[in-house]
């Protein structure tokens, strides 16, 4: 599990979870090989982990395509991280856990927008932030009572991972969030169904650090040419004995210019 996840779920539990007592959590995807959400949890949540085989952290083995083994409105939280890339019915798997989230809960959603390729089998989505509005809309043209609170996408810190976050209840109305984009550099945020324009981003990050790279080569030949017609000038005003060891310098001085395709 990468580390901006657990930063991410430890910061939605201080703003939406604060310090209430009792929290059913049930996490969909719980298997714990590299570090899982449970390791985050608050003493006083009561935590249940399913996935698609037996492992560290998972309490209850649920096949693929198959219904939650839970009643309906059982659960405070329900979470997935890092799962839907790997889920090829994942929009089925968001209905069960809008159906097991009760009404005055949350269902929060971090999985990967940008980064490498890793089947565990399959690895086959990335999510940008209108997949909230769609995972919205989706349940409830499937009588699922969900609305979107926030979502957006992060930029990668350290690494090329960027993360999808998406956050659901289901009675907006009267909840106590408080949202978490802000804190998080949130990109392309959208709150309910609105995009924040100040967060707006046309190109994904990589796209974004290619052109900066290509703007600082271009300066740095600039500066490089510079320097060479100093070197040129300085050389034609002085005698040729003086000057030939620069001029055998100069002679070796290639500039290699960016390509504009």
């Amino acid at each position: 599990m990468h580390w901006t996840v657990k930063r991410t779920f430890d910061t939605f539990v201080e703003y939406y979870c604060g310090s209430e007592s009792g929290v059913k959590v049930l996490e969909i995807g719980s298997a714990n090989f590299n570090g899982g959400l449970r390791d985050q949890k608050l003493s006083s949540m009561q935590w249940t982990g399913v996935d698609l085989s037996e492992g560290p952290g998972v309490d209850q083995v649920v096949g693929l395509g198959e219904s939650l083994p839970f009643d309906a409105a059982s659960f405070d939280l329900v979470v997935a991280s890092s799962v839907f890339e790997h889920d090829i019915q994942f929009w089925n798997t968001f209905l069960e856990m809008a159906r097991v989230m009760k009404q005055g809960g949350y269902l929060l959603l971090i999985m990967p927008s940008q980064g490498a390729f890793h089947r565990y089998p399959l690895d086959a989505f990335r999510f940008y932030p209108d997949a909230g509005i769609a995972l919205e809309k989706w349940a409830q043209s499937s009588n699922r009572s969900i609305k979107l609170v926030e979502s957006f996408t992060t930029p990668p810190q350290i690494d090329l991972w960027a993360d999808y976050i998406a956050i659901f209840t289901g009675n907006l109305e009267s909840q106590r969030h408080h949202h978490i984009g802000g804190l998080l550099g949130g990109e392309n945020w959208i709150v309910g169904n609105e995009l924040i324009e100040s967060t707006f981003q046309e190109f994904p990050f990589e796209f974004r650090r290619i052109s900066e790279l290509q703007e600082s080569n271009a300066i740095l030949v600039k500066q490089i040419e510079g320097v060479r017609d100093q070197l040129s000038k300085l050389i034609s005003s002085k005698s040729w004995r003086l000057t030939k060891p620069f001029r055998f310098i100069l002679s070796k001085f290639r500039i290699v210019k960016p390509s504009h395709k």
